[in-house]
């Protein structure tokens, strides 16, 4: 049984509400590890929103590359406007290669989902072909 695409588009907008509260802290709780440790938050953040945004838009089993990429497109959108909301915020600052890396994780997170959603399309073809004969 498929999941509601209506459950992936809702998990979208919380999630993207999520991101705009994060985006307005001065300072966020993250132990500086590496360098370039912010760039991976923001791939891993991303594909959590294109995960969504895939989940909810692009329900046929072979997630089409014009898909992934609206979804990546969409995902750079939104880190404009988050980019954007940051510039406001004390502290902080808009930055180009977090806009390369939101959109990075939106292609990641919405061919994450594709593969679910080709691997459950299967999985019901294969239990239908199984009752058929």
């Amino acid at each position: 049984m498929l999941i509601n695409p209506i459950w992936f588009r809702g998990g979208a907008l919380v999630w993207m509400g999520v991101i705009f509260y994060l985006s307005s802290q001065s300072n966020l709780p993250v132990p500086p590890l590496f360098l370039g440790l912010d760039k991976v938050g923001h791939v891993i953040i991303y594909s959590i929103l294109g995960a969504c945004l895939a989940g909810g838009f692009c329900r046929h089993p072979v997630l089409h590359l014009k898909c992934l990429l609206g979804i990546a497109g969409l995902a750079l959108l939104y880190g404009v406007t988050d980019e954007f909301h940051q510039s406001f915020v004390p502290d902080r600052s808009m930055s180009g290669l977090d806009l390369v890396a939101d959109m990075v994780g939106g292609f990641v997170g919405a061919s994450a989902i594709g593969l679910g959603i080709r691997w459950q399309w299967l999985r019901l073809v294969r239990a239908d072909a199984k009752e058929a004969s």
